[in-house]
């Protein structure tokens, strides 16, 4: 699956591709159908909500699971940390739903929500550097891709409100004057002209060109604008983003599996040999995520009765309150794990199949 070590791809030059590039078509693909449909404002019903969350995004939430929680290695090495995460997340989430500040737990999740995904992109962005030896050129690539997807955040929010669709309340910072989109723009084309200006001197230098860089930030630059600025819809946001880093993310944990459990006689090993492990993978991940989702609507969002057999659970005040701030720690808590599990851990890239580099 890999090319050799001296290789800029990722995984591979077929491979690279179909990850990098395959999920943020795939989002732009089925937003483009939302519109035409006309449903890019319209509630999360039925089937779009099995797609976007209980398919995709709670998932490659629920994945994070099997390198740090599950796996023996890390929780012996980071013991402190995943007991002490998930234990702050739910004092936080349960303090501000006793306080009546829901809208305030929601708004921060949100933002939290938009600095992960933007996080996962420099992420795979770094896995594309293993063989930069130069650390500017390094810099050079971040400071892009952070102008790029900075932009398009800034420029979302210099023109809400947007048509919402999300089950979530919309909770989104306005009034941010439009004229700071408008200032920051120039400053983006000048970033992108100093690296490629810097780019081409290398590969006229004898350097070869790195085609798996050129593809993460090219990808995340049309994918971010095309779903930031196109649409007229918070959902088609999301769902874009969701798309784009969920896939690619459920492949690199299965990918990190492989490697951690290759010829090894763990009970979780069975989850990550040949397709029918990744069939049950896949399969345990949207069961997980189909009963997190089912106890979410019974007793916090009591929107999707067709779709959870559960109905409208009545619980003391308390009991919900507990409840509600639960629902908040696997999400929360992936963001904090995965903030720190690629870049602490060397392990975890060797398992991936080549060292950090």
């Amino acid at each position: 699956m890999r090319e050799p070590s001296g290789s800029a791809w990722v995984f591979s030059a077929r491979l690279d591709p179909l990850l990098f590039l395959g999920p943020p078509l795939c989002g732009i693909a089925f937003a483009l159908w939302l519109g035409h449909a006309g449903l890019l404002a319209a509630p999360m019903f039925g089937w779009l909500y099995l797609v976007v969350y209980v398919l995709l995004d709670v998932p490659h939430v629920f994945a994070t699971l099997f390198p740090t929680y599950l796996d023996a290695e890390y929780r012996r090495d980071h013991r402190a940390v995943l007991v002490a995460t998930p234990l702050g997340i739910f004092a936080v989430a349960g303090a501000l739903w006793l306080a009546g500040q829901e809208l305030l737990l929601f708004a921060l999740v949100v933002y939290l929500n938009l600095f992960h995904i933007a996080r996962q992109q420099h992420l795979f962005l770094e896995f594309t550097q293993r063989h930069e030896a130069e650390r500017a050129t390094r810099v050079w690539d971040h400071l892009l891709l952070g102008s790029v997807l900075g932009y398009a955040y800034l420029w979302w929010h210099t023109h809400l409100p947007r048509a919402y669709g999300l089950q979530e309340p919309a909770v989104m910072i306005e009034g941010i004057p439009a004229w700071t989109s408008e200032v920051t723009l120039p400053v983006v084309w000048g970033i992108f002209a100093l690296w490629l200006v810097r780019e081409l001197r290398r590969v006229r230098g004898g350097r070869p060109p790195n085609w798996a860089r050129y593809l993460v930030i090219g990808a995340s630059w049309v994918t971010y604008w095309t779903a930031g600025m196109l649409f007229n819809s918070e959902m088609a946001f999301f769902a874009v983003a969701i798309f784009m880093h969920s896939g690619t993310y459920l492949f690199l944990v299965h990918q990190w599996g492989r490697g951690r459990f290759a010829a090894r006689p763990e009970r979780l090993a069975a989850l990550f040999r040949g397709w029918r492990g990744a069939l049950a993978f896949a399969a345990l991940l949207v069961a997980i995520a189909y009963l997190g989702e089912a106890l979410a609507d019974a007793f916090v969002r009591h929107g999707h009765d067709e779709l959870f057999p559960l109905g409208h659970l009545a619980a003391p005040p308390a009991v919900a309150v507990a409840v509600g701030a639960l629902l908040f720690v696997p999400q929360v808590t992936h963001y904090v794990m995965d903030l720190f599990l690629w870049k602490q851990d060397r392990r975890t890239w060797d398992y991936l199949g080549y060292g950090k580099g």
